[in-house]
């Protein structure tokens, strides 16, 4: 009980203003940031619980660059998200919205040059602190010209659609 308490007490801590980093460091130089975020030194907050994020939705392939909306579901709403990549010791904490699921979206760098894990954990409103969810996320290489235009698709219907009638296509 005393050691819950003092890991909840951690916790709580890990989003106050004191750790806030003031420059630009790995996590934001060299992968991601994330909007309406605070970029924190140190190790994401986790707990080795039978809490578990419900779901994660996350595009999979990710390009220098470009952005992907992240969904996230728990058995209790979500109060704060933490985000960070396997082997760099920062994270982003960010209070969630009321609304299920809880969503938030990771603008990548342009200095993004390789694949990586992404680690994901929650703190619920219970108070519990989900296990860390992980997932690798695919680099693809983005040429560059006069007029580049990227894209990559989340799911089978976006893919089907014919963009040669776009207006910039013509």
């Amino acid at each position: 009980m005393a050691f819950g308490a003092i890991a909840m007490m951690t916790v709580f801590a890990s989003c106050s203003k004191n750790n806030d980093v003031q420059e630009q460091t790995v996590l934001d130089r060299e992968y991601f940031t994330i909007q309406n975020a605070t970029l924190k030194q140190g190790a994401i907050p986790q707990l080795a619980s039978s809490v578990a994020l419900r779901s994660v939705t996350i595009n999979q392939n990710v390009l220098p660059g470009g952005s992907s909306f992240v969904s996230l579901n728990a058995e209790v709403q979500i109060s704060e998200i933490y985000v960070s990549v396997e082997s760099v010791n920062e994270y982003y904490c960010l209070v969630a919205s009321d609304e299920e699921p809880a969503t938030f979206i990771i603008l990548f760098s342009q200095n993004l040059s390789q694949s990586f894990t992404i680690q994901i954990s929650a703190l619920l409103n219970s108070g519990a602190l989900t296990s860390l969810y992980s997932a690798p996320l695919e680099f693809m290489e983005a040429g560059t010209g006069a007029l580049q235009v990227s894209m990559s698709f989340n799911n089978e219907k976006e893919e089907t659609q014919n963009f040669a009638s776009l207006p910039f296509c013509q």
